[in-house]
């Protein structure tokens, strides 16, 4: 496709959605590491259609559909990643907020949610511990029956979850929060996708990635410091019998089990793989007092 003509300038109008994805990739693609879909859902946000419309000739693009599309596409070509660029993360078909104070939402942590919703019964109380951007906590809400609370030690966390609480339609009860500090009930659940990364292997990971927050993603010298707190700690906020179900990184199964093993406060220690047959999730249930 040409540029727009000047006939079409004087109408406001730059050109098809296709025209406008090309100049798009133009920018996006200074950077390798970009992928080839990325272009598209920037035109598609831009113009508020659907990617399968960009081919459409009869979408036609105003200077001001095209003036965002070119400035997220700049911010794209920055290594921001495509989540913070739109500010939208989907997440087990629900739409959520995302920005550089929260973590964008793992399809792996998908398979959290769904393995602790087939545990979950009517009227159970369930705190999400770490919320973030509050995807599991609005995501247990909007498919179960549960009293679910979300804590963080981010304010600016918690802002972003009750906003995405709001936009999802749910009533969810946050806590600022260091770990258990401020906690005062006791739950039936505890779900939590803590910070796991060990902090040497931070520099390592995908310039994307380190564009998310620390906090959210230092898990210590071992990358087991918040397993700790909650091994020594998840049993005082859990009814007798209840579960509590935490992500774990790669190649840490066996030092979390042997947190949880040591303080005989646990029992019937379970590890469910993820899609990709990796140990992901794992869940203890409490024992008797």
């Amino acid at each position: 496709d040409a540029d727009p003509t000047v006939e079409e300038c004087e109408f406001n109008v730059f050109g098809t959605a296709n025209t406008l994805l090309t100049k798009v990739n133009k920018i996006i693609f200074k950077n390798q590491k970009v992928d080839d879909a990325d272009g598209e859902w920037i035109v598609a946000y831009a113009l508020n259609i659907k990617r399968s419309q960009i081919f459409d000739k009869s979408i036609l693009v105003t200077k001001e559909q095209n003036d965002k599309a070119i400035a997220l596409a700049k911010k794209r070509a920055e290594g921001i990643p495509l989540d913070y660029v739109l500010n939208e993360s989907c997440f087990y078909g629900l739409k959520f907020y995302v920005d550089e104070n929260v973590l964008i939402p793992r399809p792996e942590t998908e398979e959290l949610c769904a393995y602790a919703l087939k545990h979950l019964k009517d009227g159970d109380l369930v705190l999400d511990m770490c919320t973030g951007s509050g995807a599991i906590a609005v995501t247990i809400k909007a498919n179960s029956n549960a009293v679910v609370s979300a804590v963080d030690v981010s304010q600016s966390a918690l802002e972003i979850a009750k906003k995405n609480a709001r936009n999802n339609g749910v009533e969810i009860n946050f806590i600022l929060s260091n770990a258990f500090e401020n906690v005062t009930e006791v739950y039936d659940v505890i779900i939590s996708n803590p910070p796991y990364i060990k902090t040497e292997d931070l520099k390592t990971l995908d310039e994307c990635v380190l564009k998310e927050p620390t906090l959210a993603l230092d898990g210590g010298i071992d990358g087991l410091n918040f397993y700790r707190i909650l091994s020594k700690n998840a049993h005082k906020f859990l009814k007798n019998n209840g579960y509590l179900f935490m992500e774990i990184g790669v190649g840490q199964t066996k030092e979390v089990v042997d947190l949880f093993n040591e303080t005989n406060k646990y029992k019937d220690i379970e590890i469910i793989k993820d899609i990709s047959g990796i140990d992901r999730i794992i869940k203890v249930v409490k024992n008797d007092d």
